[in-house]
């Protein structure tokens, strides 16, 4: 008896392991999951006709993704997770009380372990007023906002293995500092936390629709030009929303959430060939809009676009990384330029500043060199080959928190200073950054580069050294 127990039960278990494989014959479904690449068949052969020796672990790849039943069976591996075990059974999804669920990447928001340094923050706001500086040259208005991480409003379901810190965040931080500055700054946190209804999703990382109109609404009271801000429209609520963290986890659940429509779509017109505001490039018209907009987004943006392109005659909507501001600008010649980050990407206006060229200064007075080894590289921009790209670390040892970097470029044909961008390198180190025209230094066989630092009173030269650069 037990033996045909032993035998049957063996059996079971190899008819349940068949049935992803057997079963990817007739379960003919190729549904990516959350953010996830597609993998394609391979081929025996290469384009060349050789035989393809990278065949077996492009098979398994392609299995990883293609084998039968996959969302039922991932749905109900994370159901078993969530409900047991309290956890998520992928990565980038928190799982937490209530059936809310959160990004992952905002959890060193909320616990306070992600907090960039003082000087970090001083630099994310030193890299805006080089943005604002700029628009202001061309004439237009720039208006920056930072979207609050869903972890920052609605914290309490969390999941009890992650304390939210009590030390100031980032968001903290650059609020203070952006009160200091000349950045036309709106301060979404205040605005939501001061409203009673909830405003994001449970199962989504964003605001829902009633949310994006209440950061529209804020944000245009700062553009000076009129707007509609649909008080007179009859929202539409309706459950049909299926959060982007729910398809992640429970890729076969169906769950859906209430949304609230406006009718905004129906006021402007895409002239650009887009079939979803996920797109990186959108361009659109409005015959009741006002002014020329260009603005740099993520994925929060997604549900202010419609707003926004009701609202402007002309509208440009991007999501390139990084932003392209000053090719941009020479292209569609904004009014109002509007930049929306998301509460966990603040860094990236250190780790990745926008690709503008740094502004020059004919010449600046040095003081002595404190004889340091400076480091430097000079290199093409990867992105846009027309900028001449000058970065390296800094070693600030006591110098004041404020300090802005400096390079001072001499060559055959050229000389002349140029204000860097703070940047924080891969490895976490602090440096500089500055991006300046390639022609300019077209001819040079080396360029001599003097770093320096600039208190508000002084220029405090750190060292000199020639680079070659085979310009």
């Amino acid at each position: 008896m037990k033996k045909i127990a032993l035998i049957s039960f063996t059996v079971l278990c190899f008819v349940m392991m068949l049935i992803p494989s057997v079963g990817a014959l007739f379960d003919k479904r190729n549904e990516k999951i959350g953010n996830e690449i597609e993998t394609q068949l391979p081929s025996i052969v290469t384009e060349d006709n050789s035989f393809n020796t990278k065949l077996l672990p492009s098979l398994g790849e392609y299995y990883e993704t293609h084998f039968a039943f996959r969302p039922e069976l991932i749905t109900l591996d994370a159901k078993i997770q969530a409900n047991v075990f309290s956890t998520s059974n992928i990565p980038s999804v928190v799982t937490g009380k209530n059936g809310w669920l959160y990004y992952s990447s905002s959890v060193g928001d909320f616990t306070g372990e992600s907090t960039l340094s003082e000087r970090q923050i001083k630099g994310v706001v030193h890299n805006l007023e080089i943005i604002n500086e700029f628009a202001e040259r061309n004439n237009a208005k720039f208006i920056f906002t930072v979207s609050p991480n869903k972890n920052t409003l609605y914290g309490e379901n969390m999941p009890y293995y992650y304390t939210e810190g009590q030390n100031e965040k980032n968001r903290d931080l650059l609020n203070a500092e952006l009160a200091d500055s000349e950045v036309d700054y709106v301060n979404l946190f205040d605005l939501f936390e001061n409203e009673n209804e909830t405003l994001y999703f449970k199962t989504d990382s964003h605001w829902n629709n009633k949310g994006a109109l209440l950061a529209y609404r804020e944000i245009s009271e700062h553009t000076g030009l009129p707007f509609d801000d649909y008080s007179s429209a009859e929202a539409a609520r309706k459950k049909d929303f299926t959060g982007d963290l729910n398809k992640m986890i429970f890729p076969a659940g169906k769950k859906t959430e209430f949304n609230y429509y406006y009718n905004a779509e129906e006021k402007y017109a895409y002239i650009t060939d887009t079939s979803s505001v996920e797109e990186p490039l959108i361009r659109a018209e409005s015959p009741t809009g006002t002014g020329t907009l260009y603005m740099y987004r993520d994925s929060f943006g997604n549900s202010l676009l419609p707003f926004f392109a009701s609202s402007f005659a002309s509208s440009t909507f991007t999501k390139a990384y990084p932003t392209l501001i000053e090719t941009d600008f020479a292209e569609y010649n904004p009014d109002i330029f509007i930049m929306e980050l998301v509460e966990r990407n603040i860094n990236f206006l250190v780790t990745a500043p926008p690709l503008l060229s740094s502004p020059e200064y004919p010449y600046i007075s040095l003081s002595e060199s404190q004889d340091r080894d400076i480091d430097v590289s000079i290199k093409e921009n990867d992105f846009l080959p027309s900028y001449l790209e000058i970065s390296g670390k800094i070693d600030y040892d006591d110098t004041d928190e404020s300090a802005i970097p400096f390079v001072y470029l001499e060559s055959e044909g050229k000389s002349a200073a140029y204000e860097c961008f703070y940047y924080v390198d891969a490895d976490g180190n602090d440096g500089y950054k500055a991006y300046v025209d390639k022609e300019d230094y077209e001819n040079a066989q080396s360029i001599s580069v003097s770093l320096a630092l600039f208190d508000g009173n002084e220029y405090q030269l750190l060292g000199k050294k020639q680079v070659n650069y085979g310009g």
